[in-house]
């Protein structure tokens, strides 16, 4: 029996500046390097928080914009209530 667990799911947003997410955080996010969907979903809160004016509401921003999805940050289990 095959297992296809697929952890790459696609998301009908790929791209970080497609998301509904302030701009505060989307500069965090350029100056972390992080263009998509995917590799915003492979970081962690405290490695977001480390970038310089990213704060708790950024931080919440960004989760409920990827909650908005099914997705949510490293480390974190989604939260479909959004």
């Amino acid at each position: 029996m095959e297992n296809n667990n697929n952890t790459d799911a696609v998301t009908p947003i790929s791209h970080v500046s497609a998301l509904n997410i302030s701009v505060r955080a989307k500069k965090a996010c350029d100056a972390l390097n992080i263009s998509t969907v995917n590799e915003l979903t492979r970081r962690t809160a405290a490695e977001l928080m480390e970038c310089k004016n990213f704060g708790a509401t950024s931080l919440k921003s960004i989760r409920e914009a990827l909650a908005a999805l099914g997705l949510s940050l490293a480390g974190e289990a989604p939260n479909n209530n959004a």
